[in-house]
């Protein structure tokens, strides 16, 4: 019995093992889109400062300012999803480790 409590737990741990490098990497395209999301958002800030030199141009500003709009909440949608993911896997972490005390203690 206690073989199988051994086993089981192992095969948990190669799991959260798994599932924990699965989210560093899902964490780390997030975060690359979000650098590539502020670096559009810098792109266009710039096209707007440009922009408003000129007299007449209010369309094309109103244009920039909504992609701006889009990207920062899109930007804070992946900030969001990335932290209540490292939340979860910080959750299952804390989880997990109670479950192997209780196994360890029996």
């Amino acid at each position: 019995m206690k073989d199988f409590l051994i086993r089981s737990f192992c095969l948990a741990a190669v799991i959260l093992i798994l599932a924990g490098y699965n989210q560093v990497l899902k964490d780390r395209s997030k975060d690359e889109e979000i650098t590539k999301l502020e670096a559009q958002v810098t792109k266009l800030q710039q096209e707007k400062e440009t922009l408003k030199s000129y007299e007449g141009i209010t369309a094309e500003i109103q244009r920039i300012e909504h992609e701006m709009r889009l990207i920062t909440e899109k930007m804070d949608t992946l900030k969001n999803q990335r932290d209540r993911s490292r939340a979860l896997e910080e959750h299952i972490r804390t989880a997990d480790g109670k479950a192997g005390q209780k196994v360890l203690a029996e």
